[in-house]
């Protein structure tokens, strides 16, 4: 059900077609890659400095790390509903 919920979000918020505010995107990034990929490990290494916009995307993974794959489902269905309602 999780799965389903999220790839028909995930799809909507495709279809917007329009450019996040950064914060918003890195939002949008760190609960997609926690619900898609699980919580950052607590051993993963970070992307080097010189690797800027990785290591971005890595810290906004990273943030999600102590929540349930349910919060993270939570919040982002309202991060999309919140963005839908802006647009």
């Amino acid at each position: 059900m999780i799965r389903n919920d999220f790839q028909t979000l995930k799809e909507k918020l495709r279809r917007l077609n329009s450019k996040l505010p950064r914060e918003t995107f890195l939002k949008v990034y760190g609960l997609e890659k926690h619900i898609e990929d699980g919580p950052c490990p607590e051993d993963a290494e970070k992307p080097s400095l010189i690797k800027m916009e990785e290591r971005i995307q890595f810290e906004a993974w990273e943030k999600n790390r102590e929540i349930s794959e349910e919060e993270a489902m939570e919040q982002y269905r309202n991060l999309v509903k919140e963005i839908m309602l802006n647009k």
